[in-house]
């Protein structure tokens, strides 16, 4: 009996549409927040508002939608993180991430990218680093945990 109904739920997915959705894949790979990316596949929504997509948990707008073809735009806060897609309570994620890049090309950061937030420490060593939105404006901010006595230096992003 409980396979009897197993295979009755599985039928009616089907018949109303509602299957995984898959990722075969997204263009371009890489790029600047407010990218348009296209990602192919199979099961979306044919309508935009019954798609969600998120880049890392950060939700994207979706621009387009047909059952075999997403667009969307990068939204702020992106990290390099794969893609989720959800449609019909079901989700799949990309197997590659998206490369979030800063405009105008060339080397990520220079010097002149980030100011610091707070004081700086002359001939610290660090224990480690990494990138959040410590201001709330859309952009990656750098931060350096460093010994016990300097603590967290953040450098926030000013291009």
């Amino acid at each position: 009996m409980k396979t009897l109904s197993l295979q009755i739920l599985a039928m009616a997915f089907a018949y109303y549409g509602y299957a995984q959705p898959v990722i075969n894949g997204f263009s371009p790979t890489r790029g600047p927040v407010g990218t348009t990316v296209t990602i192919s596949g199979s099961g979306f929504n044919t309508s935009a508002v019954n798609n969600l997509v998120s880049f890392g948990g950060i939700n994207a707008t979706v621009l387009t939608a047909s059952t075999n073809t997403l667009t969307v735009k990068v939204p702020n806060g992106v990290t390099c993180k794969p893609l989720n897609v959800t449609t019909g309570g079901l989700t799949v994620r990309s197997s590659g991430a998206f490369d979030v890049t800063f405009p105008g090309g060339g080397l990520p950061f220079t010097p002149s990218s980030f100011v610091p937030a707070g004081s700086v420490y002359i001939n610290m060593s660090s224990l480690g680093s990494g990138m959040a939105d410590f201001n709330g404006d859309g952009k990656m901010d750098l931060f350096i945990a460093s010994g016990f006595v300097q603590g967290l230096v953040v450098f926030v992003n000013n291009t």
